[in-house]
């Protein structure tokens, strides 16, 4: 069977040839004009390397003439090259697959179908462009690629057009003349000269698609997925519309996902990564506990970037009124070697940065969010070549950009010279000067910012005490949060803010000390070999003679490369151990492991050892230097690198780099908006594993899993050793456990605390929740399981004592915790089965209850009894629930000291200062005060609890003492707010309290008698009421057999009595039912003043709660009767007979 050739492109996949100058006219006007081309030729094994397609086609025909004659070449050279691949030769891209290759086909091996049966008709297939299309990257490139300005891209098409032009009509006039000479006119041939026409025609078009800026651009949007940028008037200014552009997100994203690749890259599958390190943002906590990405891990990720850019000369004078502000977005679900390219970066928005300081962040990125909006609810939906439709949903996952416009943007302060100057943190200027490690300060987190910005909404004072100013424009995403997507930046905070900082210091340092000269700084900056990836980062040199004047002023880039080859310009005049040189050694190796693309667990505690010790040191050596911020922001590193993967992924490095690309060569002042990039070609590969992190705790002596560095500090400062484990599927083995606690493998770190003893009361067998066993299918007790000498006893078939069972019960409980400490009802009663099963001696049964339910409550009550002394994580969490389930006990000590989540010590003591200020003003914000009360109910309860004497409590906090402040704090303590509660019962027993029949004094008479002559009088009816209310509680004490002066006291009586006041209780005077005045007092001190006595009344039985005092016996039956029957607040326990008898006595 006839051999033959066939070429194909493994680029695009799709064209194939049989002639091998096709297959290069294909890759020359295809590929090699795409970026960062570069050609392998891969032929009879030559392995040269080409990055131009020009001196690839030299090398061909030099050294490969044979594949341009046309004949088929000898079998044994195909296969004979080094490419791995006995039937292809290569002609491969650098760090790819192969991207052309030659393949012989046989007819005997490959069934082909061929025209009129014949090879030599083989189609030509997929790949080509058009002339338009060619042409249409010819523009591109030399406004693109090359930078050119608009006019003078055009004057180039112009040029380019009429050169062709004239060269076509020549060369189509001269085969005229010739046909015409060789007897082929027109009137013979029409058909021949029409063809020749048309084609004429057909060249001149392509220059014609390009006439317009209006055809160029839907030319691009046809065939290129161009996505318009639109324009939004922001306003007007002196006559001119303030406008902005804004590049539609939703189709953006379209485009992106019509390219296989990008489509390709969302699909697949990404999990933790490999051994034990940080690769991405997917093995991050932020990913993993995303509400969306957990339930749908192929949603796309956007990841914004932010910044401005003056477009002038910076030392001009109107240089502020040509600065841009320009937001990028790149598609996070790509890997990250992809990421990091321009064309994967996006443009998103462009405008004049004053706009965003005139109209705020809301207007110029209303159009936006409304698009993020739509992709977070519906998403987009795409259609592939296969005519296959998904609809991907995705949010915001991260915004890069710089200090000041991140707190811009999140609704921080905006200024760094005082006050909270940190969004991770609620560290100020001052507290960054003598604190340097993360555990120092309180970590800002999403329900804490909630609730500063909620107290700040009412109280713009508190702007300055929390930091916060105002709700962030992109609080109402539905997955956006301030907190956890506004990442440090490493580009601004190291290199473009604290490595130029240090690099200055020490230099000047090292002058001083006379180790090399100025000169020769700057003489090593200039004559250092660079190497070929530094030549154009390479650090430019000072032009200033004298210290003083001295800076390092380099991009972010050379001052990257500096950093690395500062040490080997200089490093030689310095001794060795110079502790300026070592500090400057510990920063680099931050930045090492800052910059890094991959980190291992373990270095994320090493960085934060590294970054504390840089901090002390640094102030240390410069103790007249004020840390700045960007100093402080390293502290939160380690957590950031926990939370979000390698920080050199959410740097905004790329997006510098973009924002050159798109705004290089522009020279008019005029807002220009042009999507650069068109092609994309993506491919990866990434696989990762699971992995979990386990710290070995003192107080538990064993290993325990941890999520996070959170989880690590929550240790607090007790010794414990990190290590990292590689999920498996397998059952963990119990005894696999124990032997790996007893020592330390090497990828185990010790973080150096403070030495605990072990107090652990609960037994090594369930120390660790995670590390259960699953229940056997078949659950038993051996008699071996139980104590010797219990066993021996049980055995003999002696009386069984209390002992012998609570042996048994014992070795079944140790026996269960290997599978569970909260067994269900089912393996309680397996186990109880069990036990009867083992030890027949146990079925005796008893006065109460059958042996099998014996059994079953021994294991219930042992289960109960142990669980109070277990400290780890699963029993806490469900004894916490189970205490928020059935509510705090109604005791008059229910409540502890809690700061609320988002509050310090520091911002507590800010508040209680402010308060009392506030108390000196003739009228006070009482809304203010009011949400400043609740906010330092913790402070104030702890004060209450340390037993301070009210009238300490009064000087902290005057404003408590009134009924309103006294009852939110009632209310608070004990979850209970239904005041008109109180009075509907009031009201239900009243009339029966005053009318029931019984022996009373000649007081109470002498006060029933006064009672009904004052309802005589003309009374409204609320009057009415609140005279049979306070009746009705006068006459209560008595009923109880109490004495009322213990609870209302006539303020115009000579009551002598210390106990009257050392409690709270009610004054008066006047008549009781029409009080001139009515007060709670307690202590000696004034506590309030109340409109009436009832009212007064309810305050007493709050006041008792509220400053932490016990019923006075002498009235406790009346407080408890109120308590219980009118404000229903029911203690626990029985109440008392005497309440239980006028209970039945008034019959309600």
């Amino acid at each position: 069977m006839e051999s033959f050739q066939v070429h194909c492109c493994s680029i695009c996949k799709t064209f194939r040839t049989k002639t091998f100058k096709k297959l290069l006219h294909h890759i020359r006007f295809t590929h090699s004009i795409e970026p960062n081309f570069c050609i392998r030729c891969g032929i009879d094994g030559c392995e040269r390397k080409y990055r131009k397609y020009t001196s690839f086609y030299s090398h061909l025909r030099r050294s490969h003439k044979i594949l341009f004659e046309g004949r088929p070449r000898p079998r044994s050279n195909v296969g004979s090259d080094n490419c791995g691949n006995s039937a292809n030769e290569d002609l491969g891209l650098e760090n790819t697959e192969a991207v052309a290759e030659c393949t012989n086909l046989e007819f005997d091996d490959v069934q082909v179908s061929f025209p009129h049966n014949n090879p030599a008709f083989i189609p030509e297939t997929g790949g080509e462009r058009s002339s338009e299309q060619d042409f249409a990257l010819f523009v591109l490139g030399i406004r693109e690629k090359h930078k050119l300005p608009a006019s003078v891209t055009k004057s180039i098409i112009q040029e380019v057009s009429e050169l062709m032009g004239n060269n076509v009509r020549i060369g189509i006039m001269e085969i005229k003349e010739k046909l015409s000479n060789c007897g082929f006119t027109k009137a013979t041939n029409p058909e021949l000269f029409n063809f020749i026409d048309a084609k004429c025609e057909k060249s001149s078009q392509v220059f014609e698609t390009f006439s317009t800026d209006y055809k160029e651009t839907e030319f691009y949007k046809e065939h290129f997925g161009l996505v318009e940028p639109v324009e939004y008037v922001l306003g007007f200014s002196s006559g001119k519309a303030d406008s902005f552009v804004y590049v539609p997100l939703l189709e953006t994203l379209k485009r992106l996902l019509g390219h296989g690749d990008i489509l390709a890259e969302v699909f697949k599958p990404h999990c933790n990564s490999v051994g034990k390190r940080y690769e991405d943002f997917y093995d991050g906590e932020v990913f993993q506990n995303h509400p969306l990405f957990s339930l749908e891990p192929n949603a796309l990720q956007v990841h914004l970037y932010y910044d401005d850019f003056g477009m002038v000369n910076p030392l001009r004078n109107k240089a502020n009124s040509y600065k841009m502000a320009a937001f990028y977005f790149v598609l996070g679900n790509l890997s990250p070697k992809y990421r990091a390219k321009l064309s994967s970066i996006q443009l998103v928005s462009l405008c004049y940065s004053r706009f965003i300081k005139k109209y705020g962040f809301e207007k110029v990125l209303k159009p936006f969010l409304e698009d993020v909006k739509i992709l977070e609810e519906k998403g987009v939906t795409i259609t592939t070549v296969n005519q296959e439709q998904f609809t991907f949903k995705g949010c915001i996952t991260l915004i890069s950009m710089d200090n000041l416009a991140a707190h811009q943007l999140g609704g921080f302060q905006q200024h760094f010279h005082a006050g909270r100057i940190c969004r991770f943190c609620m560290a100020s200027s001052d507290d960054i000067q003598v604190h340097f490690d993360s555990s120092s300060f309180t970590e800002r987190t999403s329900v804490g910012h909630k609730h500063q910005l909620q107290l700040v909404m009412q109280n713009e004072g508190l702007r300055n005490v929390y930091g916060v100013v105002s709700k962030s424009v992109l609080s109402d995403l539905k997955y956006f949060d301030v907190i956890s997507c506004l990442p440090p930046d490493p580009a601004h905070d190291l290199l473009e803010g604290l490595v130029p900082e240090l690099i200055k210091k020490v230099v000047v340092t090292f002058i001083q000390e006379g180790y090399f000269t100025l000169d020769f700084f700057n003489n090593a900056l200039k004559v250092f070999p660079y190497g070929k990836c530094d030549k154009k980062n390479k650090p430019t040199c000072s032009n200033t003679d004298t210290l003083a004047s001295f800076k390092i002023k380099q991009t972010a880039s050379q001052t990257w490369c500096l950093m690395r080859l500062l040490p080997l310009m200089v490093a030689s005049t310095i001794p060795e151990g110079n502790e300026y040189w070592e500090l400057y050694l510990t920063l680099m190796d931050i930045c090492e492991i800052t910059f890094a693309p991959s980190v291992p667990c373990e270095m994320v505690a090493y960085l934060e050892y590294l970054v504390h010790g840089f901090l002390v040191t640094l102030k240390e050596l410069y103790p007249e230097d004020r840390l700045k911020p960007k100093s402080h922001y390293l502290l939160h590193y380690p957590n950031s690198l926990l939370k979000y993967g390698p920080l050199v992924h959410c740097w905004t490095m790329s997006e510098n780099l973009k924002r050159f690309h798109v705004t290089f060569g522009l020279r008019k002042r005029v807002l220009v908006c042009t999507p650069a990039d068109i092609n994309h070609q993506i491919e990866s590969e990434f696989e990762v594993k699971k992995f979990r992190t386990q710290v070995f705790y003192n107080d538990f002596d064993d290993w325990v899993d941890v999520n996070g560095q959170r989880e690590i500090e929550e240790m607090e400062e007790k010794a414990i050793k990190l290590r990292v484990i590689e999920e498996s599927d397998d059952v963990p083995n119990l005894s696999t456990f124990s032997s790996a606690s007893s020592t330390c493998s090497d990828d185990t770190i010790i973080l150096v605390g403070n030495d605990v003893p072990s107090t652990s009361d609960v037994s090594d067998s369930f120390n660790d929740e995670k590390r259960f066993l699953p229940w056997p299918k078949k659950f038993e007790i051996n008699q071996d399981d139980v104590r010797k000498d219990m066993r021996e006893q049980l055995l003999k078939g002696e009386t069984v004592s209390s002992r012998m069972k609570s042996a048994v019960i014992q070795a079944t409980f140790e026996k269960m915790c290997l599978y569970t400490i909260y067994p269900t009802t089912e393996q309680y009663n397996v186990a109880s089965q069990a036990v009867i099963t083992t030890f027949p001696c146990l079925t005796t049964k008893t006065r109460f209850c059958e042996p099998f339910d014996a059994v079953k409550n021994a294991l219930k009550d042992k289960f109960r009894n142990e669980r109070r002394h277990m400290k780890f994580e699963e029993v806490s969490k469900k004894r916490k629930k189970s205490l928020s389930s059935t509510g705090e006990p109604a005791g008059k000590r229910a409540s502890a000291a809690i700061i609320p989540e988002g509050e310090t010590e520091e911002t507590i003591d800010m508040h209680v200062k402010g308060m009392q200020q506030d108390y000196t003003k003739k009228k006070p914000d009482m809304k203010k005060v009011k949400s400043l009360m609740a906010v330092t109910f913790g402070h104030r309860r702890s004060l209450i609890l340390e037993r301070k004497p009210i009238i300490d409590i009064k000087e902290t906090y005057p404003f408590l003492f009134s009924q309103d402040m006294i009852m939110q704090d009632f209310s608070t303590l004990m979850g209970w707010e239904n005041i008109d509660m109180f009075f509907r019962n009031v009201d239900r027993y009243a009339n029966s309290i005053v009318n029931l029949p019984m022996n009373h004094s000649k007081e109470n008479l002498q006060f029933l008698l006064s009672f009904k002559t004052y309802l005589q009088k003309m009374l409204s009816p609320e009057e009415k009421t609140d005279a049979t209310r306070t009746a009705a509680l006068w006459i209560l004490p008595s009923l109880l057999k109490e004495d009322k002066n213990f609870l209302i006291i006539n303020g115009d009586a000579d009551v002598n009595s210390d106990i009257h006041i050392n409690t709270p209780v009610v004054t008066f005077q006047d008549n009781i039912f029409s009080p001139s005045s009515v007060k709670v007092i307690a202590e000696n001190q004034l506590c309030c003043e109340c409109p009436s006595i009832p009212e007064a009344v309810l305050t007493v039985v709050g006041g008792y709660y509220v400053f932490d005092m016990k019923y006075n016996s002498k009235i406790r039956t009346t407080l408890t009767f109120i308590q219980n029957v009118f404000c229903e607040i029911k203690e626990k326990g029985k109440l008392s007979q005497k309440i239980v008898s006028l209970l039945a006595k008034l019959n309600v």
